[in-house]
């Protein structure tokens, strides 16, 4: 159950960075909660939304953690510089195991060379070879994230400098916290869950846990809070049997899909409200390692795609306010490997 829940959310030495040209990108031209309220009935979906190709190019960088069969870039901070950048996921070590591992990335542009800096993190009280990962950071170089207990449960965690903290939401029937984004304030946003193992959305703000759940959603997903407080997620609407991506912006929850998607992400947003994540088009696509996932980017009312060149699936988790773009691919011999994505 952890392994398909990262691989459906999340799919869970050297960096060899290239220039696509625009001849060669193929399909890349390439319930308390925080202030303002639960509203009482969500936004109507984007009905006029249309799905482009990107219009800018982007310079793809590729990493993987050094040594490792696949790396999962979770997360970066909104704040973060074209030219400097934070990025925290988790790495495998042999092909077909769950990510056991935490890193740091730290991503520098200089005048004269570029240079990627790694950092393996270990969390106390993780237990050898169980599913973990490092899933946001912000500029403060706050880091959160999870493990599994010897139950299974998701333990979320909360490094500041070098000491560690526990994040376990206190709601009544709560098992397992899944800390999914904190942004430069120190807002915390993720998942909880109860015994019947239904996702609920909650925040962390100055030490208050608010629950928070789309309305009439089965469950919900909260997946990202920019630095305004908004939020960004997913839920499951049981009359349609279909998994939406939403925002939550200023107090106002919004169903946004890319057309055609029957299964969509949400995992990233900037604190301009541009959100970017991934969706599934088919049945196949839609069970976790069915392939096919393809990632987008939501601005200006538009859904922008992104398909990696020669990648089996493509995942966006992240962007920040410099419209960088982190995310992994998964490659046909079934690795996944880490990138950002600079325009």
């Amino acid at each position: 159950m952890t392994w398909q829940r990262f691989n459906s959310f999340v799919i869970s030495c050297v960096l060899l960075s290239l220039m696509l040209s625009s001849s060669g990108q193929a399909q890349s031209n390439f319930n308390i909660r925080r202030p303002g309220g639960l509203p009482t009935q969500p936004a109507t979906a984007k009905q006029n939304a249309s799905l482009t190709q990107p219009e800018t190019s982007y310079t793809y960088t590729l990493f993987d953690f050094p040594g490792t069969l696949s790396t999962f870039s979770a997360g970066t901070e909104v704040s973060g510089k074209a030219s400097k950048l934070a990025v925290v996921g988790c790495y495998e070590g042999t092909a077909g195991e769950q990510p056991a591992s935490n890193f740091l990335m730290r991503y520098t542009v200089g005048k004269t060379k570029t240079t990627e800096s790694y950092e393996s993190i270990a969390v106390p009280g993780a237990e050898q070879g169980a599913f973990q990962c490092a899933t946001s950071v912000n500029k403060s170089g706050t880091i959160v994230g999870l493990y599994t207990d010897a139950s299974g449960n998701y333990e979320g965690w909360e490094l500041i400098g070098t000491t560690f903290s526990s994040i376990n939401v206190p709601f009544q029937g709560a098992v397992s916290t899944w800390p999914s984004n904190i942004n430069d304030s120190g807002e915390i946003a993720g998942d909880w869950f109860n015994g019947d193992s239904y996702a609920q959305g909650f925040t962390l703000v100055n030490g208050t846990y608010t629950s928070i759940n789309y309305p009439g959603a089965v469950y919900t997903d909260v997946w990202a809070v920019n630095n305004k407080g908004d939020l960004a997620g997913d839920y499951f609407d049981s009359p349609s049997g279909v998994n939406h991506g939403m925002t939550d912006i200023g107090g106002v929850f919004t169903t946004l899909d890319p057309p055609g998607s029957i299964y969509t992400f949400i995992q990233g947003l900037d604190d301009h409200d541009n959100a970017v994540g991934w969706f599934c088009t088919t049945t196949e696509c839609e069970h976790a390692g069915g392939g096919g996932e393809q990632g987008f980017l939501y601005s200006g009312g538009n859904f922008t795609i992104f398909n990696f060149p020669g990648a089996v699936s493509t995942y966006l988790l992240g962007i920040s306010n410099a419209g960088v773009l982190v995310g992994y691919y998964q490659d046909v011999a079934g690795n996944f490997h880490g990138f950002l994505a600079t325009p």
